[in-house]
């Protein structure tokens, strides 16, 4: 702990250029026990809860695990009450080799946590985590969750404050790899909830993807206004998904793409039908006998269809119909 307002709590580095080096390495292997409790609680300054640093191409900033299989152990808590103090500050510089500025690990299946980042500051620009990179193939989060069973997470941040974020990424590399958020999972890649009417559970941009996800579902978000929200800030093409009673509401044209059967590097867009109605269709074929011809519509039709509003039919004859 330090209380000077230039001072850090826990101050770690390894300047080796190579080998297996830890700027710290702390590991707990108690019920309750936590890696790393790191409290900066001086309230002005550029206080730092841990700050960390590794020159080594393999090297890790911070390494933390909490090999408890069961209860509430974290691989490492930090936690910051300063308004412009960081939770977590981790940074690799190594331009190449595998290195993480922050690296967090747990193995339990009940509450366990890689990385918890916590920002309980009221206001201000507090953020629980706050990852950056700057190399072109470089990542500002990846997590990653294996286990199959159990309620696990590979981020899971949170932040009382109106303007704060749990997890702020940014990639600012123009080309490349960059990633704000990546996420992969074998159930959800990214789910996210929003219980305000103008909040988001997902807030992304980026000159590519804002977010990457991979999973059984890929995103998977809720909301009370919408499930999520989408925009090109080019064009201003917006798109909502879950919107009020409407599954998918938007301007632009809807597009519905398919591969050039000719052409490998041609694509082939159809544009969807647009009205102020809900309509549906169904087609049939019949025979005329004797000037008449009944078409039966399908099964399902009368199910979702008002027929109240009545049936506009268009036939086209193929073969002689005199």
């Amino acid at each position: 702990m330090s209380i000077s307002t230039a001072g850090r709590g826990v101050y770690g580095e390894a300047s080796a250029s190579s080998g297996i080096t830890y700027g710290g390495r702390f590991t707990s292997s108690s019920y309750s026990g936590i890696g790393v409790y790191g409290e900066a609680p001086a309230s002005t300054g550029p206080t730092y809860g841990g700050y960390f640093k590794s020159n080594s191409d393999w090297g890790t900033g911070v390494y933390g695990k909490a090999s408890d299989t069961d209860g509430e152990g974290w691989g490492g808590w930090f936690e910051t009450a300063s308004d412009a103090g960081r939770g977590v500050y981790g940074r690799a510089t190594a331009s190449s080799g595998q290195t993480y500025g922050v690296y967090g690990s747990s193995s339990s299946t009940t509450y366990g946590r890689g990385v918890y980042g916590l920002a309980s500051g009221s206001a201000g620009e507090t953020c629980g985590g706050r990852f950056v990179a700057y190399s072109p193939d470089g990542t500002g989060v990846h997590a990653e969750v294996t286990a199959t069973t159990g309620t696990n997470y590979g981020v899971y941040a949170i932040t009382p404050s109106s303007s704060g974020r749990a997890v702020y990424a940014e990639a600012t590399a123009t080309s490349g790899f960059a990633y704000g958020v990546f996420a992969k999972s074998h159930h959800y890649g990214v789910e996210a909830q929003s219980s305000g009417t103008l909040g988001s559970a997902v807030h992304a941009t980026a000159g590519g993807a804002g977010v990457e996800a991979s999973g059984a579902w890929g995103v998977y978000a809720t909301g009370t206004n919408c499930g999520g929200y989408f925009e090109d800030l080019d064009t201003y093409v917006v798109g909502a998904v879950g919107n009020d009673t409407y599954s998918f509401w938007g301007n632009g044209s809807k597009l519905f793409v398919q591969n050039h059967p000719e052409r490998k590097d041609r694509i082939i867009a159809y544009a969807a039908l647009e009205g102020d109605e809900v309509g549906t269709y169904t087609r049939g074929t019949a025979n005329l006998v004797e000037g008449e011809a009944v078409v039966p519509l399908g099964e399902t039709f009368k199910w979702v269809t008002n027929p109240d509003i009545g049936l506009t039919a268009h036939l086209t004859p193929r073969g002689d119909c005199r």
